[in-house]
Formats: structure tokens, C-alpha cells, sequence
């Protein structure tokens, strides 16, 4: 859970990757950990990730559990050369995620040099209703934000996508 650790992790991701997207898996700026404290797109520790984007001319989408409107979300940020924001909230929740995130409001896309990405997150990848309205916003490709498989399974022995 250390945020500081994880977006320099990013940041060097971002360099090494030479991309113009980067996708991080579910809750990456965290770790998979529900009971992480929140982060604010405004932390000075996404500093490090923005910095990288600019850098290499990159878009980073990275997840995080933010608090929107008084309520809790594990949503993934857009980090570009201007910061970070919220540019969706996962949709579909599983297992002990349910205990303490509410469900985002739906499917969504981001654009990105004209081209439009359609967000998921773990669970929201197989819900054919999810996916299919996302296509629905005209998108050009699914981004999909998995949670790791190593260090993510429950005692039940299923992944965290539930």
C-alpha cells in the first residue's frame, strides 16, 4: 500500500514501455488491497507517473480506490503530462470488494489521439451486458484493468475478479 513505492514503479513502467497507452492492472497504485486508503488524483505522489507521461508522451491508465461524492470506488485514473484524474469507476463488483466499493454508474470511453478506449475493469470483462454497451459508445478498442493473479486470490481459491 505504499502509493509513493507504486507510482515510482509506475513511472519507471512508463519509461521502459515506450508506449503512447500504458494499462495498469486493477488497484496498481495501491496494491490489491480493499482496504487501502483512498487516493486523490490531486496526491503529489502521482506526480512521479505524470512526469513519466510527459516525458515519453504517454497516457497511463492505473487503478486506485478513490472516494467520489462520499462514496468509495476502485476506479481507474487517466495520468497524463496534466495529472491525474477519474475517468471510470468499476461497474461490476465481486466477493468482499461489495463490503466496502459501490458500483460505478457504467460503461465508459476515454479518447486518445482520436481513438476511443472502452474501460473495464476485472469483473465488468465478463458481463456480456457491460461489454456490450460499452461497444455500444462506438469504442475502438477494450481496455481491460485485471487484478494480478499472483498475491490476488481469495481463500476460496478464485481470483479477485470474483
Amino acid at each position: 500500500m505504499d502509493v509513493t513505492a507504486n507510482a515510482r514503479a509506475h513511472a519507471d513502467a512508463i519509461r521502459a514501455a515506450r508506449a503512447r497507452v500504458v494499462v495498469f492492472p486493477e488497484l496498481s497504485i495501491t496494491g490489491y488491497e480493499l482496504g487501502a486508503p483512498a487516493v486523490d488524483p490531486a496526491d503529489s505522489a502521482l506526480r512521479r507517473i505524470a512526469e513519466a507521461c510527459a516525458e515519453r508522451q504517454s497516457v497511463a491508465l492505473a487503478g486506485a480506490p478513490v472516494v467520489q461524492d462520499g462514496r468509495r470506488f476502485i476506479a481507474t485514473l487517466r495520468v497524463d503530462a496534466d495529472g491525474a484524474r477519474v475517468v471510470y469507476r468499476k461497474c461490476h463488483l465481486g466477493g468482499d470488494e461489495l463490503h466496502a466499493h459501490a458500483a460505478g454508474d457504467g460503461p465508459q470511453a476515454v479518447s486518445v489521439d482520436g481513438w476511443r478506449l472502452g474501460m473495464g475493469i476485472c469483473k465488468d470483462t465478463g458481463v456480456a451486458a457491460h461489454t456490450a454497451a460499452t461497444a455500444a459508445l462506438g469504442v475502438d478498442a477494450y481496455v481491460a484493468a485485471r487484478a494480478p493473479a499472483r498475491g490476488a486470490r481469495r481463500a476460496s481459491g478464485r481470483g479477485a475478479c470474483g
